[in-house]
């Protein structure tokens, strides 16, 4: 494998200006005897683009929704036919803007292994070697969505009950500003590795967004999915307890968990996990470890302090606030 990398600047009205760029890229990809580097990407001849602006339109999909992407490139250049794994990743800056996107190509001799290769990198979190949002997300669509219980009614008996956790990693944000981005990665693999050394073959985990993992499992395969899922939180909290991360900075860790269950039909999975995110949310600042059960009434308190803050902004725009002095006596 050849890898070829360059940086792409974004710039306004969704353009997108490459500022620099390896010789091993412009190899693969590039034929013009003009040098690209200051040029827009949709205005760059890439050869014979069997895909007329594919580039661009990748790079949009991942500066728009902000996550890393990988395509197969198709191009003919000199009249051959070549096919290129070009991974697209946006780097924020410290407010979450993105003003810089890295490209790499790989040039790939087998095309089944350039497939298995867009798969990994489509499904598959590159640093916790865990599926990602998007595979877990699918294989939720698979199993219990919709397209695969066309005819079944979502009362059915049958439908399985389920249970979803999300892991939530404490203060990950100050470990990455105190100790530094590495050692923050390092504290998300060795929890992912102490999460997989709790699941049973028949429980799928995934890494659901920066510092929150989820776990899924139904009672097609225990008994009591509900005293599973506390069971199962237990032994989590237990063993991060015991953990020591950072290498030498021997960080201690503590997990939020929230827990929701309920049946995995098509209509209840999606409240399902935002029931689930919302139990890990409620957890106290103050208490390590925790973990909560979702309840109605954690989803009606919700309710009730989203309704004060629209309330209150709505009195500050409109200037209705009066301050009134209690006298003590």
């Amino acid at each position: 494998i050849a890898d070829g990398i360059a940086i792409v600047n974004v710039e306004q009205n969704d353009q997108f200006r490459l500022i620099s760029a390896n010789e091993k890229f412009l190899e693969n990809v590039y034929v013009e005897d003009e040098q690209p580097i200051g040029s827009f990407i949709s205005e760059i001849f890439w050869g014979e683009n069997v895909e007329e602006n594919q580039l661009q339109a990748h790079l949009l999909k991942s500066y728009t929704q902000k996550k890393a992407r990988a395509f197969i490139w198709l191009l003919i250049i000199d009249g051959v036919s070549r096919s290129f794994l070009c991974k697209i990743i946006p780097l924020q800056n410290n407010e979450g803007i993105i003003d810089n996107i890295t490209l790499t190509t790989s040039n790939y001799d087998e095309p089944e292994q350039l497939e298995i290769e867009v798969e990994r990198n489509s499904y598959i979190d590159t640093l916790t070697e865990l599926p990602n949002r998007a595979k877990f997300l699918e294989i939720l669509e698979e199993r219990y969505g919709s397209s695969s219980r066309l005819n079944t009614s979502y009362d059915d008996p049958n439908i399985p009950e389920a249970a979803i956790l999300f892991v939530n990693i404490n203060k990950l944000q100050p470990i990455n500003e105190n100790y530094g981005y590495e050692i923050g990665d390092n504290v998300l693999k060795d929890v992912a590795n102490q999460l997989k050394e709790n699941l049973t073959e028949n429980t799928f985990l995934a890494r659901f967004t920066n510092d929150k993992f989820v776990i899924f499992i139904t009672d097609e395969h225990f008994e009591n999915v509900k005293q599973e899922a506390q069971v199962l939180a237990q032994s989590i909290h237990h063993n991060i307890t015991n953990l020591r991360s950072g290498n030498d900075n021997d960080i201690r860790l503590s997990l939020s968990i929230g827990i929701a269950t309920g049946p995995a039909s098509p209509d209840k999975l999606k409240q399902l996990m935002q029931n689930a995110h919302m139990a890990m949310r409620r957890t106290k600042d103050n208490i390590e470890n925790q973990t909560i059960i979702f309840n109605q009434d954690l989803k009606s308190q919700a309710e009730t302090k989203l309704k004060l803050e629209t309330e209150f902004r709505e009195a500050l725009k409109c200037n209705d606030l009066e301050l009134h002095y209690q006298p003590l006596v």
